[in-house]
């Protein structure tokens, strides 16, 4: 039997009924006998409501709303879902206010789960302003991560101004599938806790499927496939799974290595089980890696006889110290030192005697655990004032350090 809320949070104790979609409304908690009668009044369908009701703009009538498959066109749910399937709640709501009044109304809908648990992810609430009339309202459901099991969808009205003011209206369904995927991703460690759909190339994709059986299902059979953007196969685990602990989620995965999805790739991961009676259940995720390139901030004109700053962006996976090298023309030279978390800055000197051109800068650093990262930038180099003659200077400019227009470097 399902076990179902009361309509307001004035009511402490539960209610049992075997409701086919009636409501009841409670205006405020009384004495367990007459909780008792509310409870009765709800599976059969009763309202208790009073004049007074009228005037807060509460419908005086029950509504109700009716369960469909895959849409609001649907059919008729008549039976347990066992194929994952969509489910669409949608009525005629009675609304609040009316004879020139408005009133401020809350929808929510909420699913439950049958120990009267709110189950995460499927609920919605809804603030409207109500004068009169009825309105259509729907709600969808998509039931493939469900574990099997009864559960109750509820939908409150309530006066936004008084909650307390609230008429509620239920419907009953149970989900048995013989095996049910609850969740499926990939993560960066043994954890998977939570799919990520972007990795860097270093990090090994962990991937795990959770699933669900019925209670006459004693064992699946799953499949799990890594393909990379062309389609090609790159990773497959396949195992014959006995069923674990009554009612308990359980989970199978597999580690790739790193780089076996190459950086700028972005592989489809597939699960398929399959029990023995022949049930399938199928889903799948996609994960993108991207390479360990460095951000690279510097002035893209440099003049000769110039300093200019630079920063550089690492990998955030990287651990710090961090060493950094270079590859470029003689005529510059740099200098560097850790900055913010994650950063590194530094300068870049140019030769006076440097043409006019454009130069390439290989920029490469590592961290403390050997990973490596690197990024190539071009910069242009615009060719220095001609030197002037030994001693003689510009006027106002005084003797020290640095080319033309150039600043004491930081370090």
């Amino acid at each position: 039997m399902l076990s179902a809320p009361c309509s307001t949070s004035l009511c402490s104790s539960w209610c049992t009924p075997n409701f086919p979609g009636a409501g009841v409304h409670i205006k405020k908690p009384l004495a367990r006998i007459i909780l008792v009668w509310l409870c009765v009044a709800l599976a059969a369908g009763l309202v208790v409501s009073s004049p007074a009701d009228a005037a807060q703009g509460l419908p005086p009538q029950p509504f109700e709303f009716e369960l469909r498959l895959d849409s609001m066109s649907g059919p008729l749910l008549t039976s347990a879902i066992t194929d994952g399937r969509l489910l669409t709640a949608q009525g005629w709501l009675p609304l609040l206010g009316g004879s020139g009044k408005a009133v401020l109304g809350n929808l929510i809908w909420q699913l439950y789960d049958e120990s009267g648990q709110a189950v995460s992810g499927h609920g919605k609430i809804r603030q409207l302003l109500e004068m009169g009339g009825q309105e259509f309202v729907s709600f969808a459901i998509p039931t493939r991560g469900l574990a099997n099991g009864m559960y109750y969808l509820a939908l409150t009205h309530q006066n936004a101004v008084q909650p307390t003011l609230a008429f509620q209206a239920s419907r009953a369904f149970e989900v048995k599938q013989p095996v049910a995927i609850t969740g499926f991703l990939v993560d960066e460690s043994s954890q998977g806790k939570e799919h990520r759909p972007v990795l860097y190339e270093d990090q090994a994709p962990h991937i795990f499927v959770y699933y669900h059986l019925a209670h006459d299902v004693a064992s699946v059979l799953i499949q799990l496939d890594v393909f990379d953007s062309q389609g090609k196969r790159l990773a497959t685990r396949s195992a014959f799974k006995d069923r674990g602990p009554a009612r308990k989620v359980s989970r199978f995965g597999i580690r790739l290595t790193p780089g076996l999805i190459g950086a700028g790739e972005r592989a489809r991961v597939t699960a398929l089980l399959t029990a023995p009676d022949g049930s399938i259940a199928e889903q799948e995720v996609f994960v993108e890696i991207i390479g360990l390139k460095l951000q690279v901030d510097m002035p893209a004109m440099i003049r000769g006889g110039e300093v200019a700053a630079f920063k550089v962006m690492v990998p955030e996976t990287f651990s710090p110290p961090y060493t950094m090298s270079f590859s470029h023309n003689p005529g510059l030279s740099f200098q560097y030192q850790a900055g913010l978390p994650g950063e590194l800055e530094g300068v870049v000197r140019v030769a006076p005697s440097v043409a006019t051109g454009r130069e390439r800068v290989v920029m490469e650093v590592e961290d403390q655990a050997g990973r490596r990262a690197a990024a190539t930038v071009e910069v242009r180099i615009e060719a220095g004032k001609t030197p002037l003659r030994p001693g003689r200077r510009p006027s106002g400019q005084q003797g020290g350090g640095g080319g033309v227009g150039s600043s004491p470097p930081p370090f």
